[in-house]
C-alpha cells in the first residue's frame, strides 16, 4: 500500500514538474523566444513584413508554424528591437469555409470554449489571472459579441487564448519579461491592427479564379480544441 501511494505521489509530482517546465523554457514548437529576426526569417519560408513601429516593434506574418496543432493555419511573430517576444497562432476559420458569417462565428465560439477547458485542464491552479468574463460569452445565441481571454505565466514563457467578436480565435505564447512592458491585451490589439492592414493589402492582389463554393470544405468539430496539445 505504501509503495502504491509513493508511486502515485511520484507520478503526480512528475506531471506538475512537466507542466511548469513547459512554461519555464523559451521554445514555442519549432521557434524560440528571444531569437533574432534575421534567424527567424532565414529559417521560415513565406514570411511577410509589416511596418516597424516607432517603439521598436516589428510584426511579421507567416503560415503554419511547424510543430503547432494543424488547426492553427496563420502565425504572427512580434519582435522587439529585432528579437522574438510574442507568437500568435490563428484558428483556421475563414468565412469562405462556412455557409454564412453566423456559422463561422458559432464555430469560433465553441472552439474557443473548448480551448478554454483545455487550458484549465492542463494548467489548473497555475493561472496567474482570472479570465475576463462577459455574459455574452455564456450562450451561443450571443456569439456575435463574445470577447474574452485567458492567460497564465511561467518563469520565462506565457500562454494565452482569446476570442475577438467571435470571429477571431487564437493561441498566444509570449516572453514574460517583455510583455511586462506591454500588456497582453495591448499586444492583441496591436497584432489585430497589423494583421487586418496586411490582409487588406493582400486582398487587392488575390486571384478570384476559384469560386467561394470551391474553397469550402468540411470543418473540424470545434470540440477538437479540447484534444490539442497546448505546450
Amino acid at each position: 500500500m505504501r509503495i502504491y501511494l509513493f508511486s502515485v505521489l511520484l507520478w503526480s509530482s512528475f506531471i506538475t514538474i512537466e507542466v511548469q517546465a513547459s512554461l519555464n523554457n523559451e521554445f514555442v514548437y519549432s521557434q524560440k523566444l528571444g531569437t533574432h529576426i534575421d534567424t527567424v526569417i532565414s529559417k521560415t519560408k513565406g514570411l511577410r513584413h509589416s511596418t516597424k513601429t516607432p517603439e521598436g516593434y516589428s510584426f511579421v506574418f507567416g503560415g503554419y508554424l511547424n510543430g503547432a496543432p494543424k488547426i492553427f493555419s496563420k502565425t504572427l511573430y512580434v519582435f522587439k528591437d529585432d528579437y522574438l517576444i510574442f507568437i500568435n497562432l490563428y484558428g483556421d476559420n475563414p468565412t469562405s469555409k462556412f455557409e454564412s458569417p453566423g456559422e463561422r462565428n458559432k464555430w469560433t465560439y465553441f472552439f474557443y470554449k473548448a480551448l478554454s477547458e483545455n487550458l484549465k485542464n492542463n494548467y489548473g491552479k497555475l493561472f496567474s489571472a482570472e479570465p475576463l468574463k462577459s455574459p455574452l460569452c455564456e450562450d451561443y445565441k450571443f456569439y456575435e459579441n463574445c470577447n474574452s481571454n485567458y492567460y497564465l505565466k511561467g518563469k520565462k514563457k506565457g500562454i494565452g487564448i482569446y476570442i475577438h467578436n467571435s470571429r477571431e480565435v487564437a493561441l498566444s505564447y509570449f516572453d514574460v519579461k517583455a510583455v511586462k512592458k506591454l500588456t497582453y491585451q495591448k499586444f492583441l490589439k496591436d497584432a489585430r491592427r497589423s494583421l487586418i492592414a496586411l490582409e487588406f493589402s493582400e486582398m487587392a492582389a488575390e486571384s478570384n479564379i476559384k469560386s467561394v463554393s470551391a474553397r469550402k470544405r468540411a470543418m473540424d468539430d470545434p470540440n477538437v480544441g479540447l484534444k490539442l496539445k497546448l505546450d
